[in-house]
C-alpha cells in the first residue's frame, strides 16, 4: 500500500483545451474536468505521476483536465480540485505544506501544473482545513 504524506497538483497540459479534456491516461488518481473530480486509478496502487524525490510511493495526484500553461483553471475547475484536497488531506492527515505544484518537488523539472497555476493562491483556499498548521510553503 502507498503512504499518502503529499498531495501534488498536475495538469495534462496537452497542446489543446480539447485534447486534454480527452485524455484518459491512469497516471494520476484524481482528474479535474469540468468541474467534477473523476477518480482515475486505485488509490493504494503506486503512484504513476511524479518520480522526483520518490513522490510516486508517497503522494496522491490531482491534475486538471486542462493545459494551465495556456490559460488558468476555470473557477468551477479551482473549486472542486480545492474541495476534493481538503477531502484528502482530512482522511490522510495531510498538512498544507505537503500540497505541491508538480514544479515544486525537489528535483523535478517541470512547469507543472503551468504558469496559470497559482500554487500559493490554492493553497490559501485551503486554509480553513484542520490541517492547515499556519504556515505555507
Amino acid at each position: 500500500m502507498r503512504r499518502k504524506e503529499f498531495i501534488i497538483i498536475h495538469h495534462v497540459g496537452a497542446k489543446t483545451k480539447k485534447a486534454s479534456q480527452n485524455y484518459r491516461g491512469n497516471h494520476y488518481d484524481f482528474l479535474i474536468l469540468n468541474g467534477k473530480a473523476v477518480q482515475m486509478r486505485d488509490i493504494d496502487r503506486r503512484g504513476a505521476h511524479c518520480l522526483a524525490s520518490n513522490m510516486n510511493t508517497k503522494a496522491l495526484s490531482i491534475s486538471f483536465a486542462d493545459n494551465l500553461s495556456l490559460a488558468p483553471p476555470s473557477e468551477a475547475d479551482l473549486k472542486e480540485a480545492s474541495k476534493k484536497t481538503k477531502e484528502l488531506m482530512k482522511k490522510f492527515k495531510i498538512p498544507i505544506q505537503n500540497i505541491l505544484g508538480h514544479g515544486e518537488v525537489r528535483f523535478a523539472k517541470t512547469q507543472c501544473p503551468g504558469k496559470y497555476m497559482d500554487m500559493n493562491k490554492f493553497r490559501k483556499s485551503l486554509i480553513n482545513t484542520k490541517f492547515y498548521n499556519g504556515s505555507i510553503p
